[in-house]
């Protein structure tokens, strides 16, 4: 039985699936003329799909989705949270990836910006210090 994503949906937005690597898949979802989801809407999604049925739910709910939204990072501490992301949009499998290691230990592939670009970059800046206490209570060892 085919999964129906869109069950529940009052959106005239059809959703569709794209399993494997982001950096695969995002050539594939923009050649079908389709938008990365906002994590705005991802959440909407899965408040809208509680009434769905429990294989609907369980996809929107218990797995991880992608979206086209982006957190750029300066050396300096400071992040934005880039909405529709165009250096997200524009991956594929030339794109070249920075290996980086995150607070648990984990590595993790990035987009390595070049110089300047963070500035140019379109969205809410946060400073680390403008965080702590929002996020670090989160993220600790226990």
């Amino acid at each position: 039985m085919k999964l129906k994503l869109n069950e529940g949906n009052d959106s005239p937005k059809k959703y569709k699936k794209f399993n494997g690597k982001y950096i695969e898949q995002m050539p594939k979802l923009i050649a079908e003329g389709r938008t990365p989801l906002s994590a705005s809407e991802l959440m909407r999604r899965r408040l809208k799909v509680l009434t769905a049925s429990q294989k609907v739910r369980a996809f929107w709910i218990e797995h991880y989705v992608d979206t086209g939204d982006a957190v750029a990072y300066h050396p300096d501490g400071r992040l934005k949270i880039v909405l529709d992301s165009e250096h997200l949009r524009c991956l594929n499998s030339e794109t070249e990836l920075a290996k980086l290691v995150d607070g648990g230990g984990c590595i993790i592939e990035a987009v390595a910006l070049k110089n300047g670009e963070y500035e140019k970059l379109q969205g809410y800046e946060f400073t680390r210090q403008e965080l702590k206490g929002h996020i670090e209570e989160f993220w600790t060892e226990e």
